[in-house]
């Protein structure tokens, strides 16, 4: 196409960029684009040249459209989604109206697209590019975006890969961010797939909600934590880690170029462990933590040169200071406390580390601080601080000198402490308010004033406790917290008079249980002269109360959620005079809302997921007196992001592209019933529901929701048994109970209620099945017997109690309930009192163990075989481990152990199965000999197997393995170093009983629990040479070898054994590149590898509780902005 040099082009262009050199190339591009002179708008077509483009989710795009030479007046074209192939857009939404500013060179448009985690084909979006203006011309018409996968879609001209896939993305909630409002604008932890989570800033406007800076370039994350902003200062402070530097100080003003590491305090990767402790004026005080001086307290300014240790508490290597700092004027007062000499100080500055002055080390009395002074308040003069002496953890105040520094009252005479703070700084009548825990064994009642000086310290006495204070109204009215005998907490007010104390409202009135109710009110915030609070009670449930300090005006704003279920206000921030914060509605699930401290001012703000569902906002942070930054769920990106509120307009905008992480799902329990696999898991609409999938997220539904939008069903113990599957949860109307399912929604119900009413039952072990059809748990029904056993053959008439066995209120706290094999029998022991049981369902056939002696203590669960169980505890007279065998069909229990007295048992018994045979080992109090024994259940049948030499007193012995009727066992000595490492291998025979491996290491690791496969068995261990990798075994003598150095060199990848599939070993592990990752191994070198980097970059998915259901794998992962979901997998 010819063009002259008058003619006014346009060009549109595409990027793939990273996000850190986004801004450089921007800039870039404009100054190289639209140079030239003004040119009127009516002298020339206009034409516009676009280039269809291919990239890949997760990456950042930038369209610029650029006009040259530089027109005389605006230039308009729109940009018109014409058709997709997707589902929804997965990029923040193009402008259709693009506005090229007269004189302007160019306008950019930046697309951050979304990384979902889905395995979907390619997608593309087509834009008809046009104008209104006759003379612009658009040749060609249409602009192609192609948007490639990035797990496991189909790619053009690329191979399919068969990676693991996110099952369905369950809670897209936001999780839980560092904020903080600054210089405008909010600084926060933002997320994408590109960059990992990193610093964003927000000043509440799409284009200036932006990433700050790719700190750790990638899509590794630099754990950012601890914003903080000197009030006169330019700069906001936080704490960064990144590979090369480790965790270290940084600051920024909310420019890339500002955004700068201020000073690396510890050389290399090594950490310097940041801990912020105070701003003022434009410093912040820290301690920090070097090889060359320890931990020791610093300033900074923001700028290199000052940033300087203010204090040296312990010269040298050691450090180890405690410091607390508060400040009044142009003074700077900060404690130190050390261990070279265990004494509180509190020192003066300025700043200035040469200005220095020491002005308290004790108190006229001569007391004198055994540890650090948490510094408080300063008022009128004084300074308020507590700390230890030998009358306990007390308040004092100091005028700055030993003499003007005194205990203000002992509160909890006799060397007791009461934990006494002015930390609220509160001022009553021109008097510090100081609240206590403790003033006897008792209650505590009341609070104190004080001035700063004993004399003036008085107690306000009260009938009921004042710890809890909410604030302080009109200079003359405390508002607090108070309770009776620890029980019917209410709100209080107070005038600082004795026995004044006015209940303002008993918002849960009558008792339960022979104690008067409470409504436990907690402090939200304070508005003018009211305050917000929450409080609970039978009629409403949590929600949002005010009081102006009297009884009138303390009331219920609104009864947000209808009914007892109550709507949990939350994540509060006050914006000029409003209060917004989080509640659930029946009408609008977990939305925003806001309040101006009357009922008819208490509304919702916006219903972001319109309906039921919920957004769940958090992280609120004000901007100004009317904008409110918050995340959120984003039904439009099906991501949690980025929006603002506009309180004076009522408005809340959402902007897809600013995305941060997701909360996790929570998932506990995986099983596979009739062919499906069926787990718990948190949903975006705040619910614990239970699932069931065919391993598609298509095929992947909401089985039922017990406890409807509120994370209170609490799924647990799921288990197939008879035929049905069976599982723990709570509801509202019953609290926790017994279900059981056909793995239908119709067919899931409560087999029986255990306890009446809405408080349930607590049933907090797993179910032990016995072969004969039974199931058998521990459960306190509520009804006066305490924590006991019960059973249950899958009926509802067949599920009750068992025994009571301590008869009474009090719980026999029975555990570890293991079924003896061939049986319908079950073993278990109590501790109230110390006892072993067994079982076969029935009251009369549950019976004690007798013939034992007096039980210390119980630490193993009873080893089972088809005869009968061995046992094993400490003795009450002699503290040493006695071992028994308890014969199945009599209960008969016979010693086996009996050198005990003189051959200690040491570390726990280890049993194979399929010899039968159970292992231990003693040693003598000399430590020469460590000695292997073996038992079958008789004294005949128990003999000494191999004694082993050893040196020294700190060793100890660890079960690996069991294959076949070997086992292998590990034997470890601390005593000295190099700390030694022994894998031993036995077949019950002396000369079968060798070391299979052996280490010597300055690191004192161990080798852990091994898991059979392919005939041999794999562990990992520690080597000096390799660091803790994956090894394995043949039980054959001096032969285990390393599978692979994953972690190349001395460096660690740790792996953990998850199980096996399709003929592998499935691990996980951290090769130093990309953090802990899904691995398999065949057992040779070339068939060990990486299955997939579900979290790219550096980050790790650390894949846990692999299960093989329904010819898959399902596993819980962690991802970028997901969260940790379930994911499944298969070849």
């Amino acid at each position: 196409m010819k063009r002259t040099n008058s003619q006014i082009l346009i060009m549109l262009f595409l990027f793939v960029l990273s996000s850190c050199t986004f801004n450089a190339s921007l800039k870039n591009l404009q100054s190289g684009l639209g140079s030239g002179e003004l040119v009127p708008n009516s002298l020339q077509k206009i034409f516009v040249d676009v280039t269809d483009v291919t990239f890949s989710e997760g990456s950042v795009a930038i369209i610029n459209v650029a006009v040259n030479p530089v027109r005389s007046e605006d230039t308009v074209i729109y940009l018109t989604l014409n058709s997709s192939s997707s589902g929804y857009v997965r990029f923040n939404p193009i402008p259709n109206k693009v506005i090229i500013p007269a004189g302007s060179t160019s306008k950019s448009i930046v697309l951050n697209t979304v990384d979902d985690s889905l395995n979907q084909d390619q997608e593309q979006w087509t834009f008809a590019i046009s104008s209104e203006d006759p003379s612009i011309n658009a040749d060609p018409s249409v602009l192609n975006i192609k948007l490639n996968d990035n797990d496991g879609g189909f790619v053009p001209n690329s191979p399919i890969t068969a990676g693991p896939k996110l099952l369905k993305e369950f809670n897209a909630y936001p999780t839980n961010i560092n904020t903080i409002s600054a210089l405008g604008k909010v600084f926060y932890v933002g997320t994408d797939a590109s960059n990992g989570s990193e610093l964003w800033v927000s000043d509440g406007t799409a284009i200036g909600t932006k990433l700050v800076k790719d700190i750790e370039p990638g899509a590794g994350s630099s754990s950012i934590t601890s914003f903080k902003h000197p009030p006169a200062s330019p700069y906001v402070f936080f704490v960064a880690t990144t590979s090369s530097e480790g965790e270290e100080l940084w600051r920024t003003d909310g420019t890339e170029q500002g955004t700068q590491l201020v000073k690396e305090f510890e050389p290399g990767a090594s950490s310097s462990e940041i801990y912020f402790l105070y701003v003022y004026g434009d410093k912040i005080f820290f301690n920090a933590s070097t090889t060359i001086d320890g931990t020791e307290l610093y300033i900074s300014d923001g700028t290199y040169s000052g940033t300087k240790m203010l204090y040296e508490s312990v010269p040298g290597t050691s450090g180890g200071g405690s410091n607390s700092i508060i400040a009044d004027g142009s003074d700077i007062y900060f404690s130190d406390y050390n261990y070279s000499d265990y004494t509180g100080k509190l020192f003066r500055t300025d700043g200035n580390p040469a200005n220095n002055t020491l002005i308290v080390t004790g108190t006229s009395a001569g007391l004198t601080f055994s540890d650090d002074l948490s510094l408080h308040f300063i008022h009128n003069g004084y300074i308020y601080f507590s700390t230890y002496t030998g009358y306990g953890t007390e308040i004092f105040a100091t005028a700055g000198s030993n003499a003007t520094t005194a205990m203000l009252k002992d509160i909890y005479p006799g060397g007791m402490s009461s934990y006494a703070t002015a930390a609220n700084q509160m001022v009553l009548n021109n008097k510090v308010v100081v609240v206590f825990s403790y003033e006897s064994s008792g209650s505590s009642t009341g609070y104190y004033l004080t001035d700063g000086t004993p004399a003036g310290t008085t107690k306000v006495t009260q009938p009921v406790s004042a710890g809890g204070p909410m604030g302080i109204l009109g200079g003359n009215k405390y508002i607090f917290a108070g309770c009776i005998n620890n029980y019917d907490c209410e709100i209080y007010s107070s005038s600082g008079v004795n026995g004044d104390a006015i209940l303002l409202k008993d918002i849960h009135p009558g008792t339960s249980s022979g104690n008067a109710n409470s409504s436990s009110p907690s402090f939200a915030a304070k508005l003018g002269d009211k305050i917000i609070f929450t409080a609970t009670n039978a009629t409403e449930g949590v929600e949002l109360y005010v009081t102006d300090g009297s009884p009138a005006g303390t009331l219920l704003l609104k009864d947000i959620y209808a009914g007892s279920a109550g709507s949990s206000p939350s994540n509060f921030a006050v914006a000029g005079s409003k209060l917004i914060f989080r509640a659930k509605s029946d009408v609008y699930g977990e939305e925003l809302w806001v309040t101006d401290g009357t009922p008819a001012g208490t509304v919702l703000l916006k219903d972001l997921f319109p309906g039921t569902k919920s957004s769940g906002p958090k992280n609120l942070t004000a901007i100004d007196p009317t904008h409110i930054f918050l995340t959120a769920y984003n039904s439009s990106s099906q991501f949690a992001s980025v929006f603002v509120a506009d309180i004076s307009a009522q408005t809340t905008t959402g902007f897809g592209h600013a995305m941060v992480e997701s909360l996790n799902t929570e998932t506990k329990n995986l099983i596979e019933y009739n062919g499906l696999v069926y787990f718990d898991a948190m949903d975006s609409n705040n619910g614990n529901p239970l699932w069931v999938t065919n391993g598609s997220e298509a095929g992947t539904t909401k089985l039922v929701d017990l406890y409807p939008n509120i994370s209170c069903s609490d799924i647990n113990h799921m288990t197939v048994f008879n035929g049905s599957l069976f599982f723990v949860a709570s509801t509202e109307a019953t609290g926790q109970e017994l279900f059981v399912s056909d793995g239908t929604t119709a067919g899931t119900n409560i087999i029986k209620e255990l306890a009446s009413g809405t408080v349930g039952a607590y049933i907090n072990s797993s179910f032990t099945k016995t072969d004969t059809g039974k199931m058998f748990f521990g459960a306190n029904d509520n009804s006066g017997i305490g924590f006991e056993l019960f059973a249950t053959d899958g009926s509802t008439a067949g599920t009750a109690l068992v025994k009571d066995l301590n008869a009474g209120s009090t719980s026999s706290n029975l555990s570890n309930i293991t079924a003896i094999p061939g049986t319908n029998k079950v073993i278990f022991y109590t501790s109230t009192p110390y006892g072993f049981w067994t079982s076969n369902g029935t009251s009369a056939g549950t019976t004690q163990i007798s013939g034992l002696s007096s039980i210390s203590s119980i630490g193993y669960a009873p080893k089972t075989i088809s005869s009968g169980s061995f046992i094993s505890y400490s003795e009450a007279s002699t503290y040493k481990q006695r071992i028994y065998f308890v014969n199945a069909v009599t209960n008969a229990a016979t010693h086996l152990n009996t050198t005990y007295t003189t051959d200690v048992v040491v570390g726990s018994p280890f049993l194979n199965p399929t010899s039968q045979t159970l292992y231990y080992l003693t040693t003598t109090t000399a430590y020469t000999s460590l000695n292997l024994w073996k038992s079958d259940g008789t004294v005949a049948g128990t003999s000494l197997v191999k004694n082993i030499p050893i040196s020294g007193n700190n060793f100890g012995v660890t079960h690996i393995a069991n294959f076949g009727n070997k086992t292998l066992f590990q034997y470890y000595n601390n005593t000295t170093s190099p700390y030694v490492r022994q894998l031993w291998v036995t077949d019950g025979t002396s000369g079968g009983t060798t070391i299979v491996d052996s280490e010597s290491s300055t690191i004192s690791t161990s080798y852990t629990a091994g898991y059979e496969f392919n005939g041999d068995i794999y562990f990992t261990k520690h080597k000096d040479a390799t660091g803790v990798e994956l090894w394995k075994t043949d039980g054959a003598s001096a032969n285990a070898t390393l599978v692979k150095d994953i972690n190349p060199g001395a460096s660690s990848s740790s792996p953990n054994i998850l199980g096996t599939y399709n003929g592998k070993l499935y691990f996980s592990a951290n090769d130093g590149a990309h953090g802990v990752e899904l691995w398999r191994t065949d057992g040779s070198l070339s068939g060990t590898e990486m299955v997939a980097d579900i979290n790219p970059g550096q980050n790790s998915s650390s894949p846990t509780k692999l299960k093989v259901l329904a010819g898959k794998i399902f596993f819980l992962a962690t991802k970028v902005l997901s969260g940790t979901e379930v994911w499944t997998y298969s070849e």
